[in-house]
């Protein structure tokens, strides 16, 4: 029964990706599914005839003979250097690109998140420096700054409003 359902599922993506290279009109695209058609069925063929042979002659895999099961293992190996290549050299999955995306997200992350200590830290010496005034003169002043710097951005929410339900409602008018 799991030697059927493992070779139905093969047999679908077989035919999906038969379904998917005859389909599209782009012929770069249709090259790009041919490269991973032919990796698959170089690959995975070999071991989907052996099943069906011992699905037809009512065997398992470990009871075929070495000489047999030898090639169909090794072409196995064939699968994910035919993907290799396709991503490569053909650029399926737009891997290259998207590395690249990565990187230059995870770098500018990192260099906005390492501004908030920076921002933090005037903040907190334009509190010292400004002792005498409350936090929520402060905030009035220049909280505009401060939002822009830890990046709630100019469409944030107004500093001082925002922090009202903290100071009471005496505080503000």
């Amino acid at each position: 029964m799991a030697n059927g359902t493992i070779l139905g599922g093969l047999g679908l993506g077989f035919a999906s990706l038969l379904w998917n290279t005859v389909r599209t009109t782009n012929a770069e695209t249709r090259r790009k599914t041919r490269v991973i058609m032919l990796g698959t069925v170089v690959g995975v063929g070999p071991m989907f005839l052996l099943g069906m042979a011992g699905l037809y002659l009512g065997r398992e895999l470990d009871q075929f003979p070495f000489w047999t099961l030898a090639p169909c293992v090794a072409a196995l190996f064939l699968l994910p250097l035919t993907f290799a290549y396709a991503v490569v050299r053909h650029r399926v999955l737009g891997i290259p690109q998207l590395l690249r995306l990565g990187l230059q997200y995870a770098f500018a992350r990192r260099l906005l998140l390492s501004l908030v200590p920076l921002v933090a830290s005037v903040l907190i010496l334009d509190l010292l420096w400004n002792a005498d005034q409350p936090l929520i003169e402060v905030l009035r002043a220049r909280g505009w700054a401060y939002g822009l710097l830890g990046g709630a951005g100019p469409g944030g929410a107004d500093p001082a409003t925002a922090l009202a339900p903290l100071a009471g409602p005496d505080v503000l008018p």
